[in-house]
């Protein structure tokens, strides 16, 4: 039994190590094939030697985990199933022209009992804007011996199945007149592999009910040991300048409660005048002004803040180049310096974050960005700025406007004629309402979103306070192990959770009202979510004996998510979902795969305490013991949220793919993220688990495949998961 059992654990570490050296291998360019034969024999005679040592250890008696492990067997006799008998390819169809093939991976032609045509192609925009929502083929398919003809619709997450092929949207020309959809047959190996996962959650499941599950056991231990006790704290938490010539706060305003195209939806100026002051100076104010201010005030008086040092330069090399000592110039320093033999040389992406902010000044001097010009023609929407070339199905008189009323506008303000200037706005405003109709989007989120973009931009004055606090607590409650002292500040941690939770949850509900989906659809919206949960998690301990420890935890994660999605930009775009995110299996894969990343996260502070408090009290092994249960047991639900995470991606896959697993890296590394940090909960085969500083040790060291799943797989290894 011993020799099955570490011939199973053994080559499954080889297959993790060859996965994770084909995703490197891929990056250089060369094609790693997940599925070449000697692979699936690794595989294979890990599966052999697993369920023999199943079996040898009568793992039957514990029904929850025999199912769960044969959950993960299930599984990957479904994906080699897949791999013997599954057909694969795309089809390409044309408007009224019949197909009765298809073109498999391989390259060959393989014949359908059917055959199928395009009768329609239509791509669904968000309202009032060209931004697509949905694609949809409106195909008709036929047999031979049948002249009746059945209809059918393919969208994206919207796949039929007909006599077991799979038809998923895949692609379109850009005229509209064809369609390609992807072709999937595999009756077989797609029904194991979702019998499999139905075990696993009926598993997992169990697990969390069963009274003689391992964490059970975990956790009547834990009741059993002496107290864990606590912690304390404290915190703590320009340049003046002769201001060009600057708009009266409330016309500003005024001004920017004109909606507008921006970022492929429809938002208002407000949206624009934050990000484009955050971007240029790093905050969204500027001596004293408010973003909207410097905005407008840009556009009417733009030889004045062409003139002005409001433009950050963090670069020591470019600040050398530009021949100045400050960190701070102005827009025409930049365009001389654009025009000097510098830009020769190598592009770091030093100077390439300073191009990106001298375009957006001159595309905002020139006016490409102010789309605030809807015009309504046949079946679609346009939008226009006021320097754009008019096109002749446009009225007259309409293009006057477009083309003048800016000009009127801002000779309106030069002159200090601010009421007629408000009149002009309002008429703006009316001639906006009138062309977009219904959908321009409701004044209310309009306001949800200016009240975001202004708590936002506290971010990482939040996240450096919650930093502070969270490191002095997680200092306190090392020192007082150490010295057997206790100080206990359970009010103030939890005041620090409470405060971080309310924070965060008004950011998320924000995003989910100004974009109408949940926020789980970028790295900066994924970060935010983890922070919340992290907070949940220590807000659910308030009342227990962890609860300084956990509070110091979370506070830290929390700031750290924070800086992190912070790092983009003080004001990230809100953006529509791409046709493809539009599920609500994505919605259950990201919450599941945060929920765990938030717990993993907790448990290698946990463990990093437990190193300190060893190095500097090696006496002190019951502290230790107890904070290695701590681990165990907050690892059942991590890993099985992992699992379930994963699981649902392949799910969510199928549907909109045809198929479960692609092998791209971040697929890769999220199994072997899983794998990592299911080897501690098998520490009644693995004996070192047992030890509780080997565990801690093991612990820490395990973060870093968490940060190259979700990190390092968008900045360095790319694939199409990249933007998440």
């Amino acid at each position: 039994m011993k020799i099955t059992k570490n011939v199973a654990f053994s080559i499954l570490a080889i297959i993790m190590i060859i996965l994770a050296a084909g995703t490197f291998i891929e990056k250089n360019g060369s094609k790693f094939d997940y599925s070449s034969p000697w692979i699936i024999a690794l595989w294979s005679i890990m599966i052999a030697c697993a369920i023999t040592y199943i079996v040898r250890r009568r793992l039957y008696r514990r029904p929850p985990a025999f199912i769960l492990h044969g959950a993960f067997v299930v599984i990957l006799g479904g994906a080699l199933t897949s791999w013997c008998t599954q057909i694969r390819g795309h089809i390409s169809l044309t408007i009224n022209e019949e197909q009765s093939h298809f073109t498999s991976s391989d390259g060959i032609t393989v014949q359908l009992p059917f055959s199928i045509s395009l009768s329609d192609f239509e791509i669904v925009n968000y309202p009032g804007t060209s931004t697509p929502a949905n694609f949809i083929s409106h195909i008709s398919l036929q047999y031979p011996d049948d002249n009746q003809t059945i209809s059918h619709t393919v969208a994206m997450n919207q796949p039929i199945i007909v006599d077991g092929y799979r038809f998923c949207q895949s692609s379109y020309s850009a005229d509209g007149l064809s369609s390609t959809l992807t072709v999937d047959f595999d009756p077989y190996g797609s029904a194991i592999t979702l019998l499999g996962y139905i075990m696993l959650l009926i598993s997992v499941l169990a697990i969390f009910f069963s009274r003689k599950s391992g964490l059970r056991t975990l956790i009547c231990n834990l009741r059993s040991s002496i107290t864990i006790i606590s912690i304390v704290a404290t915190a703590f938490c320009s340049n003046a300048a002769n201001a060009p010539k600057v708009l009266p706060k409330q016309l500003a305003n005024k001004f920017c409660d004109l909606i507008v195209l921006y970022n492929g939806r429809i938002t208002s100026l407000h949206t624009i005048a934050f990000q484009f002051t955050s971007k240029l100076h790093g905050k969204p104010s500027y001596n004293g002004l408010s973003p909207q201010q410097v905005f407008a005030s840009w556009i009417f008086f733009p030889q004045q803040w062409n003139d002005e040092p409001i433009i950050k330069i963090k670069s020591i090399d470019v600040q050398k180049s530009l021949g100045v000592n400050s960190k701070y110039v102005s827009a025409r320093q930049l365009y001389f310096w654009a025009d000097s033999s510098y830009l020769n040389s190598t592009i770091s992406n030093d100077v390439a974050d300073t191009f990106d902010k001298m375009s957006l000044v001159r595309s905002l001097t020139e006016g490409k960005i102010m789309k605030i010009y809807p015009h309504s023609h046949l079946d679609n929407f346009y939008w226009y700025s006021y320097s754009d070339t008019i096109p002749g199905f446009i009225n007259p008189d309409k293009a006057l406007f477009i083309n003048g009323s800016m000009s009127h506008l801002a000779s309106l303000i030069i002159t200090h004629k601010y009421s007629q200037a408000n009149s002009v706005i309002s008429k703006f405003k009316k001639y906006q309402l009138k062309e977009c109709g219904n959908k321009a989007p409701e004044h209310w989120r309009l306001n949800a979103e200016r009240f975001y973009l202004t708590i936002s931009s506290y971010t990482h004055t939040a996240a450096s306070v919650f930093l502070i606090i969270g490191i002095l607590l997680l200092i306190t409650f090392i020192r007082n192990q150490i010295i057997s002292r206790k100080i206990a500040l359970m009010a103030l941690s939890t005041i620090c959770c409470s405060l971080a939770t309310v924070y965060i949850s008004i950011n998320l509900i924000l995003i989910c009202i100004i974009s109408r989906h949940l926020p789980m659809t970028n790295g900066y919206e994924t970060m935010l979510l983890m922070a919340w949960i992290a907070s949940i998690i220590a807000l659910c301990f308030c009342r227990n004996r962890f609860s300084l420890l956990t509070s110091s935890a979370a506070l830290i994660i929390i700031a750290l998510c924070m800086v992190v999605a912070g790092i983009s930009g003080n004001n990230p775009y809100i953006t529509h979902l791409m046709p493809v995110l539009q599920s609500p299996l994505l919605c259950l894969h990201v919450l599941c795969i945060m929920i765990a990343y938030a717990i993993l996260c907790i448990i290698v502070v946990i463990s990093l305490s437990a190193i300190i408090i060893r190095i500097y009290s090696a006496n002190d092994s019951s502290i230790i013991s107890q904070l290695a249960i701590i681990n165990r047991i907050l690892l059942y639900p991590a890993v099985m949220l992992l699992s379930i995470g994963i699981f649902l991606g392949a799910v969510w896959a199928s549907i909109s793919w045809g198929r479960y697993w692609a092998w791209d890296p971040k697929e890769v590394w999220a199994l072997i993220t899983m794998v990592i940090y299911a080897m501690p909960i098998h520490s009644a085969s693995l004996s070192q688990f047992g030890k509780p500083m080997f565990l801690h040790i093991y612990l820490v060291a395990a973060i870093i495949s968490v940060a190259i799943t979700y990190f390092g797989v968008n900045m360095f290894l790319g694939g199409m998961h990249s933007y998440a």
